[in-house]
């Protein structure tokens, strides 16, 4: 769910930012190849996931180290070089939604984003590839995402507290792990245990 949060948070701010630049609304989705297979007559971007690596705790899984990628491709036009020359605008934007500290997901927290690599995909002779037909443009990034849910389990898991000494309390771990006022029930789940000593 972690990764499924971020590529929609980040959808809908890169379709903001790309309006201005495009005549229709703008084509943004995951990465696939199958638009290669057939001729195009506006640009699509293209979100994908490159490398992601988990760090587990000793209940779950809930860090990751990101690098994920967005493609923008672009049609052949009777003006090719000012058609292509457009992606330099399109990079921009992009970085804009990307790098820009927008984040307000509830179910996960972003670190900081980095663009680490931008190329132009070009033909290493390979045989038959039918991205000829197209003008790509890739940027990579690294961010790194925890899923807040499972981030408050494991803190309260840490604590050593029980499930018993939470329904004292009148909460349910359920409660705890959705309730997004965790510092109060840390104070509350504080307080009793000192007056328990």
């Amino acid at each position: 769910m972690i990764l499924k949060h971020f590529y929609k948070e980040k959808l809908s701010i890169l379709k903001n930012e790309l309006n201005s630049l495009t005549k229709e609304s703008p084509t943004i989705h995951l990465y696939t190849e199958d638009i290669f297979n057939n001729d195009i007559t506006t640009p699509i971007f293209m979100f994908k996931y490159d490398t992601i690596k988990w760090e587990s705790s000793s209940e779950k899984t809930y860090k990751a180290d990101v690098l994920f990628s967005i493609s923008i491709v672009l049609p052949k036009t009777q003006n090719l070089l000012e058609n292509y020359e457009l992606a330099f605008d399109y990079a921009q934007k992009i970085d804009t939604a990307i790098l820009t500290k927008n984040h307000n997901n509830k179910f996960i927290d972003n670190h900081s984003t980095f663009k680490i690599e931008e190329k132009q995909h070009i033909n290493a002779n390979q045989s038959h590839w039918t991205k000829d037909n197209f003008f790509i443009w890739e940027i990579t990034y690294k961010t790194t995402l925890v899923e807040n849910t499972l981030k408050r389990k494991y803190i309260l898991i840490n604590n050593g507290t029980s499930d018993q000494e939470i329904n004292n309390l009148g909460y349910t771990s359920d409660d705890f792990i959705r309730n997004e006022n965790q510092l109060k029930i840390e104070q509350n789940l504080e307080t009793n245990s000192k007056k328990n000593k």
